[in-house]
């Protein structure tokens, strides 16, 4: 899915500042929070970023946690004040969404990792060993008239 690059700069979707209840939650802090607003837009469903403590009102009735980088979002999370208040709403029962990131935030068990974030999910999880997320996969394609095979 290619995002319009406006949902970088958006805080949430048109009817969230009407909506007193039901708005979905999109961590923001790192990761894919742009492409989980645009598709919540696409499902007509209301959304907010939360970036800081205060983003946490009561218009929010779940949350997404994107995918990005597990171990910059944590961190982020301490910095700015989210990881607590977060960890409360979910322990209270409040429904949470992670993705490839957000499923390693959520895990109980991060079998090459000794942190836990949230540990709210009985699943366990293996970080990949890649070093940056840009370099967790290899692919081979055609650039510029070279074919892949002759890539070193």
């Amino acid at each position: 899915m290619v995002v319009d690059v406006s949902y970088i700069s958006k805080e949430h979707s048109e009817d969230a500042t009407t909506a007193s209840s039901g708005v979905t939650g999109i961590l923001a802090v790192q990761g894919a929070f742009a492409e989980h607003a645009a598709m919540l837009d696409r499902l007509g469903a209301p959304w907010k970023l939360l970036r800081a403590r205060e983003d946490f009102d009561e218009s929010i009735a779940r949350v997404i946690l994107p995918g990005g980088e597990s171990t910059t979002i944590a961190r982020l999370m301490r910095l700015f004040g989210v990881l607590e208040p977060l960890r409360a709403r979910i322990r209270e029962g409040m429904p949470v969404w992670g993705t490839c990131a957000g499923m390693i935030l959520l895990a109980k068990n991060i079998e090459n990792d000794g942190r836990r974030h949230f540990a709210a999910m009985d699943i366990t999880v293996r970080r990949n060993g890649y070093g940056r997320q840009l370099g967790s996969f290899i692919a081979r394609g055609e650039f510029a008239g070279m074919k892949g095979d002759e890539m070193p």
